[in-house]
C-alpha cells in the first residue's frame, strides 16, 4: 500500500524541489524591498548645500562656509587679511 516506487520518488523530489525554489524567490524579493527602503532612508537623509565658485582658483566651495583659498584676489578673504 505504501510502496515507495520510482514514480512516486520523483514526484517527491520534484516537490520538494518546487518548494525549496519557492520559499528563495520569497527571500530574494524580501532582501530586494529591504534594499530599496535602506537606499531610500539614505536618500532622504542627505541633504544637498549650496556651493559658490572662486573666481580666484575656480574651486566650488560650500557657501556657509566659504573661507580665503589664499590666492591674490580671493573674493572670499576675510577682511583685513593679509596675502600668504
Amino acid at each position: 500500500m505504501f510502496g515507495l516506487s520510482l514514480g512516486k520518488l520523483a514526484a517527491l523530489i520534484i516537490v520538494i524541489f518546487a518548494v525549496w525554489m519557492v520559499f528563495r524567490w520569497l527571500q530574494r524579493a524580501h532582501q530586494i524591498r529591504e534594499a530599496g527602503t535602506r537606499r531610500d532612508r539614505v536618500a532622504t537623509s542627505v541633504s544637498a548645500e549650496q556651493t559658490v565658485r572662486c573666481a580666484s582658483c575656480g574651486v566650488f566651495i560650500v557657501a556657509r562656509t566659504a573661507g580665503d583659498c589664499g590666492r591674490v584676489g580671493c573674493p572670499f578673504a576675510k577682511a583685513g587679511a593679509g596675502t600668504r
